[in-house]
């Protein structure tokens, strides 16, 4: 089975890169560092196995939490073999769905 590719949208960069920079602000380098390398590992675990994270209904996506703090967002393109990371979700903002 081919991986599948991994599309960014503009959503998904601003909140990835809204999170490197609280990190950067409230932490150290240190945890930059984790924090990309786990979203990396994850990225790369998902293009070989997509169904991995929970399908939500609502939202029409599927979700997988990266840390207590972080959920990935994301849609499937099984025609295409693409995956569209579509946001990083704080969790500990109100939840997008009830």
């Amino acid at each position: 089975m081919p991986h599948f590719k991994i599309i960014w949208t503009p959503e998904a960069k601003s909140s990835y890169f809204g999170i490197i920079k609280y990190l950067l602000n409230n932490w150290s380098h240190r945890e930059v560092v984790a924090f990309s390398d786990k979203i990396n590992n994850i990225l790369e675990f998902i293009s070989i196995n997509p169904q991995m994270g929970k399908w939500n209904s609502d939202l029409e996506c599927n979700v997988l939490v990266v840390s207590p703090q972080v959920s990935l967002f994301y849609e499937i393109d099984l025609a295409a073999n693409i995956i569209f990371i579509l946001t990083f979700w704080d969790n500990r903002r109100k939840p997008l769905f009830q």
